[in-house]
């Protein structure tokens, strides 16, 4: 149940990696055959090498270091099977296509509202194998061609856009693979590194992030009676020559000014108690705004945030899962897949704080909810048993269907329309 993607473009300029690290790098290419006989992964190597010179690491570099490394990050590597059963986790679109079909007929409700524009972008971060954006175009297609009487519905020629926020060359290859269909339909592709990289435009924006933000690096900080201390990841002093000293937490003994920044941005950190940590995501904010800009660029749009979570701040959620088990954040890194909660929330208000007109953020509904209003059961009625045991695990209150949560955000072009986006609004 698990999905995620990173790209380094996201970070602000604070978090970027220490000024050695390409000279690190080097060394741990050179010396890959030590790593491998001492059972430390290459990767931890290179973290090892870090702190060594540096000192701790803040947990959003590891968490960055751990996933996209150009070379030993465990999405970069071609080698790491990733997703599916054979992987280290299995995705809501994995495991059936009503899950993107759903999602496509929510994306075209928002359009039809907003006056069926014959120009639409569809952008997904983290698009994965590109299951979801295959399933979202298909079925937009498939609807768009809905006639009245023999008269089209819709405009009969709609320019449509497909971007993937994807900067896994390993990863690009399978999503290129699998949209095809769509590319034929009428969707034309291209790949970003980066959300910020995608231009303005006058299209409707359907944005979709799917087990997208809970791969966001997050900072740990705890709270004292003098202010906030930023949790890191270190290694204790060892005085034996042969004994490789664990990776740990270290807590910080002076206050962190990037933690004093982040309670300004989000003042629900006051409400802390001393002595708890949390975790807070500086990516995911300036995430959140980008999508706001992108929605509210003139030609309207909606946006899907789909994740597991919580509104408030997590205090400790960062694990890491391989082959379909939960493990230690410092188990084989770059080996493993690494996550922390979604705060919900922090997203909510990183959208209100922009300048963006109209835009609307709705209450979180449990994806079993979101799913079960928009249709799913009578979609999968006369399906056959294997696909109705799979909407049941879509929907299932005692798995994924409460474990995740849908967001919504929509900034409508027509007024009338305010504040209508069902099921969030019903």
């Amino acid at each position: 149940m698990r999905s995620r993607f990173f790209s380094q473009c996201l970070l602000p300029q604070r978090f970027a990696r220490p000024t050695c690290l390409s000279s690190i790098s080097r060394f741990v290419r050179h010396n890959h055959g030590d790593a491998i006989s001492t059972g430390v992964t290459p990767l931890e190597q290179l973290v090892r090498s870090s702190i060594k010179a540096t000192g701790p690491v803040s947990y959003s570099y590891y968490m960055q270091l751990c996933l996209s490394h150009p070379e030993l990050g465990y999405y970069m590597s071609p080698t790491n099977p990733i997703i599916g059963e054979g992987g280290d986790f299995v995705t809501s679109p994995e495991i059936s296509q009503i899950f993107g079909e759903l999602i496509a007929v929510w994306f075209t409700q928002q359009w039809i509202m907003a006056g069926c524009p014959p120009a639409v972008r569809l952008i997904e971060l983290g698009p994965g194998k590109g299951t979801l954006t295959l399933d979202i175009g298909r079925t937009c297609n498939r609807l768009w061609k809905n006639s009245i009487n023999g008269q089209p519905r819709y405009p009969p020629r709609i320019e449509r856009q497909v971007f993937m926020v994807e900067n896994s060359r390993a990863l690009r290859q399978i999503q290129s693979d699998t949209i095809s269909q769509i590319r034929e339909g009428g969707w034309d592709p291209l790949w970003l590194d980066s959300v910020q990289d995608v231009e303005p435009s006058s299209a409707f924006t359907m944005v979709v992030a799917h087990e997208f933000f809970d791969a966001l690096p997050v900072d740990v900080f705890k709270k004292t009676e003098e202010g906030w201390n930023e949790v890191k990841i270190g290694m204790p002093v060892s005085n034996e020559e042969n004994l490789l000293p664990p990776l740990q937490t270290i807590l910080e003994p002076t206050n962190s000014p990037k933690a004093t920044t982040l309670a300004a941005l989000y003042p629900k950190l006051d409400e802390v108690p001393v002595g708890q940590t949390v975790e807070v995501s500086q990516a995911s904010w300036s995430t959140s705004q980008k999508i706001a800009e992108l929605l509210g660029e003139g030609g309207g749009g909606s946006a899907l945030i789909i994740d597991y979570g919580q509104d408030g701040p997590s205090h400790d959620s960062f694990r890491a899962f391989h082959k379909h088990k939960q493990v230690s954040p410092f188990h084989l890194p770059g080996q493993t897949d690494l996550t922390a909660n979604v705060n919900f929330d922090f997203l909510t208000q990183a959208f209100k704080s922009t300048s963006v007109p109209h835009l609307e953020v709705y209450p979180t509904l449990p994806q079993g909810s979101w799913l079960e209003h928009m249709g799913i059961y009578q979609r999968s009625g006369n399906a056959k048993e294997s696909v109705r045991r799979a909407v049941q695990r879509l929907v299932d209150p005692n798995g994924m269907g409460n474990q995740y949560r849908f967001l919504g955000v929509n900034v409508p072009l027509k007024n009338e329309n305010a504040g209508q986006a069902y099921p969030f609004t019903f």
